[in-house]
């Protein structure tokens, strides 16, 4: 398999809350704790904001009101725990007149993983293999466009007497697979396929000829569609098989930015499948959110203009004649991308829920509809493509007017919890 057929994770993040009203950032280190001493670990809490205009700071154990951690201190500055540090404690920081300021949750999972591969983890590769690194791609290929896959950093396994790093994908929420890697001192990257470990990509000034992903071209900077630019990137080809050739970008700290694999045959050949990076989060930065679950929508465009096709074409090309099913030259089948977050889902853990996302018109009427099922983790994020058109051959596009984009999040008995909802404007 290739490097965009492989994908992974485990979400490990730790929830964090920072006040408006006092811009200040609270923070815990490392974000996941592994080194354990009877079950519990250590970590540093830091503090701190440029634009924090109060005074000195005080670390609070289980809350805004429970029992000082540390006596008044710099409004930034940080302090150690000791060994005591249990999973899902919450550290609270007030200011000197005990004003909530910020608060983090500890996440300790003890690793079985030796602390001096724990130790050697970086941040410098053209393929970051933290512990709890994300990323999500557009996929597209020649039996749909626009979906979305998650790779995930999930774990680290001993192999052989060698470390190697799960690469899990999840689709849909769910985990369809998973790989193992790993990177050396020189930033070489490894890839274990069955007991066999293959130099995958070697990013030095002379790289062995043997690395299965040869490098093209070395960028100083590298431009995506979705994300903008970023600084050094590699371009490289790799012949999967004898009709197979996948084509790609990596960046240094990032990874894989997007990837193409083309069919090298006859009237069928041309390409195949592609990936396209539309969002990264990379450990041990923290997503800021609020304690309480919540569900979030984000649209790409608040106005879409059909006239003018500005959304993105999500019609089947025509690949071959003999390719059932696709659509012919000129189909246009505009779609747009929605993104659905529940926050703080691991408070709800067990109960059974949905989320239920609709496109409506001007008078209510339903267009669109999906139904989802979140995954049981803390935060559970997903990406949607909304069709803008309804048939099927030839498709029609909807009319201009004033849509509303809905979201609701249903237990089990149909009963809705919370719901978000975004307008948008159809031209």
């Amino acid at each position: 398999m290739s490097a965009f057929e492989t994908t992974c994770f485990l979400w490990i993040l730790a929830p964090l809350v920072a006040c408006a009203q006092t811009p200040i950032t609270l923070t815990i280190d490392p974000p996941v704790i592994r080194r354990c001493v009877n079950g519990r670990g250590r970590a540093t809490l830091r503090w701190g904001g440029v634009g924090y205009p109060g005074g000195q700071v005080q670390i609070r154990i289980g809350g805004f009101d429970g029992v000082p951690m540390t006596g008044l201190q710099a409004r930034s500055s940080s302090a150690e725990t000791g060994d005591w540090v249990e999973d899902g404690m919450i550290f609270a920081a007030v200011d000197e007149d005990g004003r909530p300021i910020g608060r983090v949750q500890a996440r300790v999972t003890c690793s079985t993983v030796p602390e001096t591969v724990l130790n050697a983890l970086g941040t410098d590769s053209y393929w970051p293999l933290q512990i709890g690194n994300r990323w999500t791609y557009r996929l597209n290929n020649r039996s749909v466009t626009s979906a979305y896959v998650t790779w995930r950093v999930s774990r680290g396994e001993e192999r052989q007497g060698v470390i190697w790093w799960v690469v899990a994908v999840e689709t849909d929420g769910r985990q369809t697979g998973e790989m193992f890697f790993r990177t050396d001192s020189e930033g070489r990257l490894y890839r274990l396929m069955g007991n066999q470990a293959l130099l995958w990509l070697d990013p030095t000034s002379n790289p062995d000829s043997q690395a299965r992903l040869t490098i093209q071209a070395r960028l100083p900077s590298f431009t995506t569609a979705e994300l903008g630019m970023f600084p050094d990137a590699l371009q490289y080809r790799y012949q999967r098989d004898s009709l197979i050739l996948e084509s790609g970008t990596l960046v240094r700290g990032v990874g894989f930015v997007s990837t193409t694999a083309t069919l090298q045959t006859g009237s069928s050949g041309g390409f195949l499948e592609g990936l396209e990076l539309v969002d990264v989060q990379l450990a041990p930065q923290l997503r800021f959110e609020v304690p309480d679950f919540s569900l979030d929508l984000g649209i790409e465009d608040p106005r879409l203009n059909l006239t003018g096709r500005a959304p993105r074409n999500c019609a089947l090309p025509q690949y071959c004649i003999g390719c059932f099913g696709a659509d012919p030259p000129g189909t246009y089948r505009p779609c747009t991308r929605v993104r659905l977050r529940l926050g703080n889902w691991a408070a709800r853990a067990g109960e059974r829920a949905s989320v239920q996302l609709e496109l409506l018109d001007a008078r209510d009427q339903v267009v669109f509809k999906v139904s989802l099922v979140p995954a049981q983790r803390a935060t559970w994020e997903h990406f949607q493509q909304v069709p803008l058109y309804t048939g099927n051959r030839p498709p029609v596009l909807l009319p201009p007017g004033s849509y509303l984009i809905r979201a609701a999040l249903k237990n089990e008995a149909g009963e809705t919890l919370t719901t978000a909802a975004a307008g948008v404007v159809i031209e």
